[in-house]
């Protein structure tokens, strides 16, 4: 759209007078002149609300931090080309992944709740966040908002990932149901102890509509992040019961926000330390699958040497003893030795382990025809060998979530 007015700017000022030129600069200058005073009008007109804020704390920094940030990050995904169904794109952006995750990159649980894939996304969650935010903000302090902020985006991502352990998850909505649970506490305190900063219902109506556009959505809305978004909420609130308890009168104390961040990165512990460890199978499945075309393709090409009579009956079975059955017997040890596979992904472990034993039997079958110039013993490898491969079609790696 910019692009388009520019085009059309530039037509005008080509096919233009210098006179005409002239008169349009003076008419934009004089509209920009009235604007600005405008605009100086309105800010003279001062909110008293707006002035009694200003002795909690006078200009918000966290909020818009926070909104910039989340937008940062969203023209950098966007830029790049990264779809939101591209998990393994986003998670070099920042998401969650629990193979990732729980083997020591923990810092996911926060990055997360400033990624937003999607535009949609982005606007639902900045609406619930910047309005509120602001506000918030300047009843409880920089450090309260922040601390709520990062402590509700990583108590939800914990819940995603013991709920999803092998979902990428992403997305601010846990975080921003952070601050309206706080804001909630915020206002219970308020009504209990009848403080002169009650929150007027004009403000509250401003609040309403980017509020419940946002709840709708964390309400209606799918996906693996939804698992967080109450634990978020509940974090919000069970924060600002402890740091809001004297919200307008003084500052949340040092030892407040000590207690608290304490009190959170305890329960953020106790629930991501069972979590740790998940083990990431996807690539031994591949490994898996490369390994039936690379030891088919090698058996091949030695029986095609041995047609030709360049190789006899004893150097295929050679082969199969000394390199294809070890090359099995090593990827079937790999998938034993997977610690922490996640439920969700035990089920293909355990077809590529049936398929390995089937394989391996079927190979030394062979093996043994070949020693022995066996037909009979040929006959039963091909037997083996159609129902190892009938195995090896039940490996689906689509069917990984």
């Amino acid at each position: 759209m910019f692009l388009l007015l520019l085009i059309l700017v530039g037509i005008v000022y080509y096919f233009s007078t210098p006179d005409e030129r002239a008169r349009a600069f003076h008419a934009v200058r004089s509209l920009l002149e009235r604007l600005r005073h405008r605009a100086a009008s309105a800010r003279a007109r001062t909110d008293p609300y707006d002035e009694v804020l200003r002795g909690c704390t006078r200009r918000p920094i966290v909020t818009p931090a926070i909104a910039a940030l989340n937008l940062l990050i969203f023209l950098r995904v966007a830029g790049a080309g990264v779809s939101p169904a591209d998990g393994e794109a986003l998670v070099a952006f920042g998401a969650s992944f629990g193979p990732r995750t729980t083997n020591g990159e923990w810092w996911r649980l926060v990055s997360a709740a400033f990624l937003n894939a999607g535009l949609f996304q982005l606007l639902i969650n900045t609406a619930g966040l910047f309005q509120l935010g602001m506000l918030l903000e300047r009843l409880v302090g920089h450090a309260s908002l922040a601390l709520v902020y990062l402590a509700a985006g990583a108590i939800a991502a914990v819940f995603c990932l013991s709920s999803h352990p092998v979902e990428v998850v992403y997305g601010a909505s846990g975080a921003v149901l952070g601050l309206y649970g706080l804001f909630t506490a915020v206002l219970v305190w308020m009504t209990l102890r009848r403080s002169p900063l009650m929150v007027p219902v004009s403000t509250l109506r401003q609040l309403a509509p980017p509020a419940g556009l946002f709840l709708l959505y964390a309400a209606v809305g799918g996906g693996p992040e939804a698992a967080g978004r109450i634990p978020g909420l509940l974090t919000g609130f069970a924060c600002g019961l402890l740091l809001a308890f004297r919200v307008g009168e003084q500052q949340t104390s040092i030892r407040q926000l000590g207690l608290a961040a304490g009190a959170l990165a305890a329960v953020l512990a106790v629930c991501a330390v069972p979590l740790r460890g998940l083990a990431d199978v996807r690539p031994e499945i591949a490994r898996v699958l490369a390994l039936e075309e690379e030891t088919t393709t090698a058996y091949r090409k030695a029986v095609d040497q041995f047609r030709l009579g360049a190789v006899p009956a004893e150097a295929l079975a050679q082969l199969i003893d000394r390199t294809i059955m070890p090359e099995l017997q090593a990827a079937r040890s790999r998938l034993s030795a997977l610690a922490g596979v996640p439920e969700e992904h035990r089920p293909i472990v355990a077809r590529a382990d049936e398929y390995l034993r089937l394989r391996g039997e079927s190979w030394r079958l062979r093996a043994d025809a070949l020693h022995g110039a066996s037909m009979t013993n040929l006959r039963k490898a091909d037997a083996a060998e159609r129902a190892s491969l009938d195995a090896f079609a039940r490996i689906r790696p689509e069917d990984m979530p």
